[in-house]
């Protein structure tokens, strides 16, 4: 019994002591804040930045310089030709009537260069039209002719044997 009263007597708490430290979480918790607020700062920077700070002008110098000094002679033989060339024809022939482009203009597809006159295509419509006209004339009329044809005959046969 001596044992467990020696065991209990060194399980008595002492009241003296100070309490365990717990530093290792007030860093953690410091470490944690201080990296929120440099993501924070980060994430602000580009924006507050821009408000803050000004675009830098750079300075240069203006200087008068005489024609005699600017001229430059380059004489050269030869012509240009360009890399690349397009050919553009309309589908169906007829008078330009307007052109919305010039040479060397960069074109989109679909756009519009230029407008052909459309008096040779209705020319063309309205002579169609007449000589459907006339054919529907043509054949009122042989029909007419054949109905003659037919009256005629069978009126000549029934007078003709009475």
């Amino acid at each position: 019994m001596d044992d467990l009263s020696a065991d209990l007597a060194s399980l008595k708490i002492d009241r003296a002591a100070p309490p365990p430290s717990r530093g290792w979480l007030k860093a953690l918790i410091w470490l944690a804040l201080l990296g929120a607020l440099g993501a924070g700062v980060a994430v602000a920077m580009p924006h507050v930045e821009g408000m803050i700070f000004k675009t830098p002008v750079t300075v240069t110098e203006i200087a008068l310089v005489s024609p005699a000094q600017a001229s430059v002679a380059l004489t050269a033989t030869g012509y240009v030709q360009a890399d690349v060339a397009s050919r553009v024809a309309p589908k169906v022939p007829g008078r330009v009537l307007a052109v919305h482009v010039r040479q060397g203009d960069k074109v989109e597809e679909g756009q519009v260069l230029l407008e052909l006159d459309p008096a040779d295509d209705q020319a063309a419509i309205k002579a169609a039209l007449s000589e459907v006209a006339a054919a529907r004339a043509q054949a009122q009329s042989a029909r007419a002719r054949a109905t003659v044809a037919k009256l005629g005959a069978g009126g000549s046969g029934a007078t003709g044997q009475a």
